[in-house]
């Protein structure tokens, strides 16, 4: 972490006249990270810098407006150097008790920065399971997130639209490049009008569930951390930011074996059976999900956003590949991924500008 960003998280109102200590956490996360504990208590927090890049991108976040500070009812909220602004506050609160038994409590959020409770454990990731086990446990959070109900209007409906022609908007691209790279950008993306159709079945999606972001305490309690993406959508959206983000997954979701797996129901009649036939089931995520939360998973739907969700992560990597190198192999297979998905001619004009 630099200097400039230490400096500005020292400045942040929930820290502001504590005496705390930061610790930056490498490998946690794609953006810096630090731990922050306070001397007075030994609270510890985890404290994430969502760049620059964040600012400005049309992703849902808890926070609907960047310019106003979301405060939670901690420790640190309570020190009389913090002025909480009271309609944000209660916006958060509600959060926090409808994702008690998920989430770490959010302390603070704005624009570019999150503080959540610290958990004290490992990142899922790096958990001694197999990759089955921690899909397993994933699905399981995910469905306990989109089982969450809030208040109408706490959280904004999903835009991938929006968001991609932000991201392409970043990348800053040739004339040539971004005229052919938004034609195929309104190809793949789902309409307004198609997606409608599903809005009466919003839930609460995380928009980025990975092994990652999936904290594992001693006593083996999942969390779920990295809020900055909350929004309302279909709980296929979720899942097909997983599938996205998760090689094996992906791998097994693309492969001609994903069509060993079937549905239980043959008598099932939703849109993934045509001509009384039952359709390919895409791999064990999607079941796992079905078992832990009880819904039926619209297949159609969750193949017409995987292609939307592939291009969003590799205009991301691509412009993080700018700052870091390390992320450009993350931009190639995503994008390897969204080729053999779609057919679709290369991008490799998205690496030369």
């Amino acid at each position: 972490m630099n200097a400039e960003i230490f400096n500005q998280l020292a400045r942040l109102p929930c820290f502001k006249g504590l005496d705390v200590s930061v610790i930056p956490l490498v490998g946690s996360g794609n953006n810096p990270c630090c731990k922050v504990i306070g001397h007075q208590n030994s609270d510890a927090f985890f404290v994430k810098h969502l760049g620059l890049q964040n600012i400005d991108a049309a992703m849902p976040s808890t926070n609907k407006n960047a310019d106003i500070k979301l405060y939670a009812n901690a420790n640190l909220v309570n020190h009389s150097a913090i002025k909480p602004a009271m309609h944000s506050e209660t916006n958060v609160l509600a959060m926090n008790n409808a994702l008690a038994d998920i989430s770490p409590a959010i302390v603070y959020q704005d624009s570019q920065w999150q503080v959540q409770r610290f958990i004290n454990g490992t990142s899922l990731q790096d958990c001694a399971l197999s990759h089955d086990e921690k899909t397993a446990i994933a699905m399981d959070v995910m469905a306990a997130l989109h089982a969450t109900k809030l208040e109408a209007g706490s959280l904004a409906p999903l835009d991938l639209g929006s968001a991609l022609r932000s991201q392409v908007g970043l990348l800053a691209l040739n004339e040539d490049s971004e005229q052919r790279l938004m034609s195929l950008i309104n190809t793949v993306c789902p309409t307004e009008q198609g997606i409608a159709a599903y809005a009466a079945n919003n839930v609460v999606t995380h928009g980025d569930i990975h092994f990652g972001n999936i904290m594992v305490e001693a006593d083996e309690r999942p969390w779920l951390v990295d809020l900055e993406y909350l929004c309302l959508a279909p709980r296929e959206y979720d899942l097909a930011m997983f599938i996205a983000i998760n090689p094996l997954t992906l791998e097994q979701f693309i492969s001609q074996d994903c069509r060993k797996y079937k549905y239980k129901d043959s008598d099932d009649k939703s849109s993934n059976h045509q001509n009384g036939h039952v359709q390919p089931f895409p791999g064990l995520a999607v079941q796992g999900y079905q078992a832990s939360s009880g819904a039926n998973v619209n297949v159609d739907l969750l193949r017409a956003y995987l292609p939307v969700c592939l291009l969003l992560n590799s205009l991301w990597f691509i412009l993080k590949g700018r700052e870091n190198e390390k992320f450009i192999a993350s931009a190639h297979w995503q994008i390897n991924a969204f080729e053999s998905l779609t057919q679709s001619s290369t991008l490799s004009y998205l690496f030369t500008n």
